[in-house]
C-alpha cells in the first residue's frame, strides 16, 4: 500500500468538500462523511451524530451566505492502511446576506477510516481558541 497515495487521496477528498461549501452543495459537502459520524463543532450543541446532523448544521449555515468560500490552510494528513488523521485551519471568506462579512479562521481535526475501500470522516472536530479574561471566542487570528 502506498501510504504517499493514501494522503493525496485524503487531501483531494478535504479539497472537494470545500469546494462543494463554496458552491453551497450540502450532499456534496457531506459525501466524506460516515453515516454515523460524531462532530464537535464550533457551535452548540457540544456534539452531534449522524450525516444528518452535519446536512442540517450545513444548510442553516450555508443559507446566510450570498458567497462563500472556504480553504485549507496548514493541512497535515497522516495515514495509514485502514485508518488516517488530518488537521489544519480552515479559513471562511463570506459575503453574508445581512451585509455582513465573515472572514474567519477555524481548527479541524479530522478522524478518518477506510470504509469498503473508501476514506470516511469517522469524528470531526472544529474549535476556536478563546480569550480567558473575556470568554470570548478569537475569531480574529491567524495562522
Amino acid at each position: 500500500m502506498n501510504l504517499y497515495h493514501e494522503r493525496a487521496v485524503i487531501e483531494t477528498l478535504i479539497a472537494t468538500q470545500l469546494q462543494a461549501l463554496h458552491e453551497k452543495d450540502v450532499n456534496a459537502a457531506v459525501e466524506n462523511y460516515h453515516t454515523d459520524v460524531v462532530v464537535f463543532d464550533v457551535v452548540g450543541p457540544l456534539s452531534q451524530t449522524g450525516v444528518s446532523a452535519i446536512k442540517t448544521r450545513l444548510t442553516e449555515w450555508l443559507s446566510g451566505f450570498e458567497d462563500v468560500t472556504v480553504v485549507s490552510a496548514k493541512l497535515v494528513v497522516e495515514a495509514g492502511e485502514h485508518h488516517a488523521f488530518s488537521n489544519g485551519f480552515n479559513h471562511v471568506m463570506a459575503k453574508m446576506i445581512n451585509g455582513n462579512t465573515l472572514d474567519m479562521f477555524w481548527r479541524e481535526t479530522l478522524c478518518w477510516q477506510k470504509v469498503l475501500g473508501e476514506w470516511k470522516i469517522m469524528t470531526a472536530h472544529s474549535s476556536v481558541p478563546f480569550d480567558v479574561t473575556t470568554g470570548m471566542a478569537s475569531t480574529g487570528l491567524k495562522p
